[in-house]
């Protein structure tokens, strides 16, 4: 059956419903009666799963099969003076820039050349009307972009298509375990950080083996779930098919950015233990040369703390916003800077701007602040475990709980954990040395 014939359907078991609902309030149901209602109750669930199904399927194949129309560009925007812009940032004319910014919008991708566009102007935003029509907003005033006229409630910031992506890299620098269970199990041996617990004996000719146990910990992570749970009306869904559209497609990002929230910095309250958190106690901090900024002496002391030696693991700083221009200008003894931009364009430059000493560096705003600890961090992706649920996104949608306001109950869950691999910091065979960590942080202003 198509849609039509569904809610036709959907209709006439309602009709039913109300009739056995009417008659339950006047009089107790015959056994039969009450065997009808049930079963009216299991079909007419059925029914709204699948009209659900169905509708998304369909909306899924016209947004898919919607042809790209380049809009009309009047002759006055294919001068280049009117447009304002110079052969460098890559468009002659305003009819090119349209065509790829509808292009990135729809396909959630920034081409290199808008990329470098944007950043030159760093206050582009456009998105699609209802029709697939782009619009434009400068700063806060909004304007016209080829005779079409602006919507407020549907402009996208095409920014936020990049840092969705970067979200994406730096989870997969993890390399998150994929589970169909609530917790994930592994064993470890905290006091030597020897992974499989085996330990070397040495023996003379003729000597003795002394058997030994594997000295391995078991340690656990509960997956916490994460969910959005949003309503909207039968009318907007109606007449505005784009809002459903980006609903979908913005709601697994949010998810992801709260991943990537939680790894650096959750609590371990009903969700990840950060690598940053004061929960890490496998971490270890470095006393600050110099009150409110970071110096090359920092980075010596930090990258000396690190824990060395494990296959697969990356090392790399993060750090806040507001300390990312301390990074940049830190020399050497010899007066070299540290510093050296990621040249890369695309969606890993909005999240990793740069190299420093060698270690990619990545921004996030859930880092603390210059003055506290950790606002420099240094990480191995090998002392950090991520899990996540196998389904990933789960996503449903009811019609029938805010049924009597006639809107639509969305909700999208993400089950997923994760915490330090080990709880203390490594203490080396060497009798006085210093403790070693995969996270080794700057110490807050004194």
């Amino acid at each position: 059956m198509d849609y039509n014939q569904l809610i036709d359907k959907k209709i006439s078991m309602e009709g039913k419903i109300a009739d056995l609902r009417q008659v339950a309030g006047e009089s107790t149901l015959t056994s039969e009666q009450a065997a009808e209602f049930n079963q009216l109750k299991e079909e007419y669930e059925a029914l709204l799963v699948q009209i659900d199904n169905v509708k998304a399927t369909d909306a899924a194949k016209a947004f898919n099969n919607k042809p790209v129309v380049k809009p009309e560009v009047p002759q006055v925007f294919n001068q280049k003076d009117d447009f304002n812009m110079d052969a460098k940032k890559g468009y002659q004319h305003r009819g090119d820039l349209a065509a790829d910014v509808i292009k990135s919008v729809k396909t959630g991708q920034c081409s290199d050349r808008l990329n470098s566009y944007i950043k030159s102007t760093n206050t582009l935003k456009v998105g699609l009307d209802a029709n697939g029509d782009i619009l434009q907003a400068n700063g806060a005033a909004s304007t016209l972009v080829d005779g079409v006229e602006i919507i407020p409630d549907l402009i996208t910031d095409v920014k936020e298509y990049g840092q969705g992506s970067g979200v994406r890299e730096i989870l997969d620098m993890f390399s998150p375990l994929s589970t169909d269970r609530k917790q994930v199990d592994y064993y470890i041996n905290d006091d030597t950080y020897n992974v499989d617990g085996l330990v070397t004996q040495r023996i003379a000719e003729g000597g003795t083996l002394t058997a030994q146990n594997f000295n391995n910990k078991r340690k656990s992570f509960r997956l916490n779930k994460v969910a959005i749970f949003a309503q909207i009306t039968e009318e907007d869904i109606q007449n505005v098919p784009l809002l459903e559209s980006r609903y979908m497609r913005r709601a697994p990002q949010t998810l992801e950015v709260q991943k990537v929230q939680d790894i650096i910095a959750g609590t371990g309250v009903d969700q990840c233990i950060g690598f940053t958190s004061t929960q890490n106690t496998a971490a270890v901090t470095v006393t600050r040369a110099g009150n409110g900024s970071i110096a090359y002496s920092d980075i010596r002391n930090i990258e000396g703390r690190a824990k060395r030696g494990n296959a697969g693991g990356q090392w790399f700083y993060i750090v806040n916003e507001n300390s990312l221009s301390q990074l940049m200008s830190i020399k050497d003894d010899r007066g070299a800077l540290l510093w050296r931009a990621n040249t890369n364009l695309g969606a890993i430059q909005e999240i990793m701007p740069g190299y420093l000493n060698g270690k990619p560096v990545i921004v996030s705003e859930d880092c603390p602040l210059l003055t506290e600890e950790g606002c420099l961090t240094y990480q191995n992706t090998f002392g950090y475990i991520f899990g996540q649920h196998t389904s990933d996104v789960r996503y449903a949608e009811s019609m029938h709980f805010f049924f009597d306001k006639d809107m639509h109950a969305l909700r999208w869950i993400s089950q997923y954990g994760g915490q330090p691999v080990f709880t203390s910091a490594y203490t080396p065979r060497r009798s006085g040395a210093a403790t070693l960590s995969h996270t080794v942080k700057l110490s807050a202003t004194t």
